[in-house]
């Protein structure tokens, strides 16, 4: 990298650069640091940005989501999705109550 670079325009193209693999993307959801780069995103990234993220949570099966939210770090994931995707909230909570009735044990899970 040229060390003249503005660090905005380093980490546009980091962004781009984890957006741009949906199967990386999966692996940062269920990784232990990762999923903060992630929620960071959620948080303070750019609308398709987030819109992305979302995208990826909601494409996979229901079998896939309901394992997400049994992990802890890809439940974090979806809880900052929720907090902070405001036009996508309802989708995901549907998914998680959807998640949640097909999988009583869901419901005990501590994340």
């Amino acid at each position: 990298a040229d060390h003249n670079e503005r660090p905005s325009s380093l980490l546009y193209k980091l962004v781009k650069r984890i957006l741009q693999d949906e199967a990386k993307l999966r692996e940062m959801m269920f990784d232990r640091f990762g999923n903060f780069v992630l929620q960071c995103m959620l948080e303070h990234g750019m609308h398709e940005h987030k819109a992305f993220i979302v995208s990826v949570l909601l494409d996979c099966s229901d079998q896939d989501f309901a394992a997400s939210l049994k992990h802890i770090s890809c439940s974090n994931v979806v809880q900052c999705a929720i907090k902070n995707c405001h036009d996508k909230q309802g989708e995901l909570i549907r998914r998680c109550l959807d998640a949640s009735e097909a999988d009583p044990h869901l419901t005990k899970s501590n994340y």
